[in-house]
């Protein structure tokens, strides 16, 4: 009996999150551009080097704050920590998208490389020649430009990969 009721809940689960998935949640993925960026990003803040605080803590944009999804808790010297590199892949993505859409607090999309590289790095000189140097733009060149037209969301339905507990975190702020 304990067996069938188990089985139930998790059929009905399935279906529940199934008419979720189709009505009310889209699956929101980073265009190529918003990838791009937050690749040379987390390669400027060294996410691939191992024992690096983006590496320990999960955090590719090496973010500070405790207000992301996902989020588990802050590293040393208040950067958050992710409970997976998905997590902060997602948190990344996320950011980056704000400034093309033009709802980040701090960066606007007509602020050039340099000035995103003065506010987001606290030795922005190299952060600014890795970032530019591996999207082949220039020091002065817009982000906005860079995200532009080509940046528009494709939305999705997945309901395999559909994770309830972040979309949940999400929708509540």
């Amino acid at each position: 009996m304990k067996f069938r009721r188990s089985i139930r809940n998790y059929v009905v689960g399935k279906f529940v999150g199934l008419f979720l998935v189709g009505t009310l949640h889209a699956a929101v993925q980073p265009s190529p551009r918003v990838v791009q960026l937050a690749h040379a990003i987390a390669q400027a803040e060294g996410f691939n080097i191992k024992g690096s605080i983006p590496a320990r803590c999960f955090n590719p944009g090496d973010l500070k704050g405790s207000h992301y999804p996902r989020q588990i808790g802050v590293c040393k010297g208040g950067h958050a920590q992710f409970r997976n590199a998905a997590a902060g892949w997602a948190a990344l993505y996320n950011q980056v998208q704000k400034i093309a859409d033009g709802t980040s607090t701090k960066y606007t999309p007509r602020a050039t490389f340099r000035q995103v590289a003065k506010m987001y790095a606290q030795n922005y000189r190299p952060w600014l020649r890795i970032v530019t140097k591996t999207l082949q733009v220039d020091d002065d060149d817009e982000v906005g430009a860079f995200l532009s037209d080509r940046d528009k969301l494709r939305v999705t339905y997945d309901a395999q990969n559909f994770d309830f507990d972040f979309d949940l975190e999400r929708w509540a702020q």
